[in-house]
């Protein structure tokens, strides 16, 4: 059936988000795989959800249920190569369902004659049986680890070898389009201009737990303590995901922001959650250091250069850390709460000149681990 799908300057290649849309960190791993694949004069088919892209891209003509199979079909007849974004869902944690979902797509396509992979995803201590018993047994399924952590992992239980590789996410090209985004850009650059160190501001609920009020009025504690200690810093509150409830980010910087507005609102600046990720990958790399609990945002600020502190959960933030062998910049929410994090927020403010050097100087071996998701196709 290869013969039917076109030569390697006319193939076409299959992408599976993991996630419906509302995650700038799962926008930011489709749009950097359709654009590598752009470059390389691949046709790019997205399956299950659109994602807004920069790239030239089809997907399903709507999102019902037929139509999404529809475009499934067309995939399965015209893609010579499909991939999954694996991201946080493979190993099942979060949803056996959401994961088996693609799994079925992937055997549908690799039936039809579909070369099939999963591009760098992350492995968590506690995954799924069910998991681990399909990926023992499906040997035509390429699996990419996302950190060496992770591939460990992967390798241990699943007893086969899985490749190391960097998040697609590193790829993504920043780029300021939007009005709400180059207002941003203008008012951090102003700050600049005055002489502030400027913090991007980031909590996911994910990495709140059970501790919601708590962990908000501890984290606000922190912020404002280090605001507090110079009258030139200045907060740029980022969210990075805009789904709903304690999924997203939106309901607690809401509540963060809320708690701080009072004594800083002057030096405070929220960004909406209107942006785009290559937006967001932008005004990361315009701050001088980023607190997040969103991976993603983390990949963005580190990919420009810009040290993150991140509020680590699933032990996924600890692999990111060792493609770029530094310590110390992981803090738990037990850190927060009894306030551990606020001298570890001090410690990176000091040393963000040299962290940022350190973070340029590996960037380029990292990229080259994030090129490698593409690797024949």
């Amino acid at each position: 059936m290869q013969g039917s799908r076109g030569n390697a300057s006319t193939w076409t290649v299959g992408l599976l988000p993991p996630t419906a849309s509302g995650s700038l960190g799962d926008q930011a791993m489709v749009e950097a795989a359709t654009e590598v694949l752009a470059a390389r004069g691949r046709r790019v088919v997205i399956g299950l959800n659109n994602f807004q892209t920069r790239s030239a891209v089809s997907g399903p003509p709507g999102s019902h249920k037929l139509q999404v199979l529809a475009g499934l079909a067309g995939m399965a007849g015209r893609a010579r190569h499909a991939g999954l974004i694996g991201a946080d869902i493979l190993d099942g944690v979060y949803n056996t369902s959401i994961i088996f979902k693609r799994f079925r797509i992937l055997r549908m396509l690799h039936r039809c004659g579909v070369q099939t992979r999963v591009f760098g995803s992350s492995w968590s201590e506690t995954p799924s049986e069910r998991v681990i018993a399909f990926l023992r047994a499906a040997h035509w399924l390429h699996l990419h680890a996302r950190d060496a952590i992770s591939q460990s992992r992967m390798e241990a239980v699943l007893e086969r070898p899985v490749r190391l590789v960097a998040d697609l996410a590193f790829l993504l090209r920043p780029e300021i389009c939007a009005p709400e985004a180059q207002a941003a850009s203008r008012w951090i650059a102003a700050r600049r201009a005055e002489g502030a160190t400027l913090l991007g501001l980031n909590l996911a609920g994910l990495a709140l737990c059970n501790a919601t009020d708590d962990g908000i009025r501890a984290f606000a504690t922190v912020v404002g303590d280090w605001l507090d200690a110079d009258p030139r810093r200045a907060v740029v509150v980022m969210p990075h995901d805009a789904r709903p409830g304690m999924v997203g980010d939106m309901l607690v910087l809401e509540r963060l922001h809320y708690a701080l507005q009072g004594r800083f609102a002057q030096r405070m600046y929220r960004v909406p959650a209107t942006l785009d990720a290559w937006e967001m990958k932008a005004l990361a790399g315009m701050v001088d250091l980023v607190v997040t609990g969103r991976m993603h945002l983390a990949i963005a600020a580190m990919g420009m250069g810009t040290p993150a502190l991140c509020m680590v959960y699933q032990g996924k933030f600890e692999g990111l850390m060792d493609h770029f062998g530094i310590t110390g910049l992981t803090m738990t929410l037990e850190d927060v709460l009894t306030g551990k994090a606020g001298p570890q927020l001090d410690n990176v403010t000091r040393r963000t000149t040299e962290l940022a050097a350190r973070l340029k100087a590996r960037l380029p071996v990292v990229l080259d681990l994030s090129r490698k998701n593409f690797e024949g196709m």
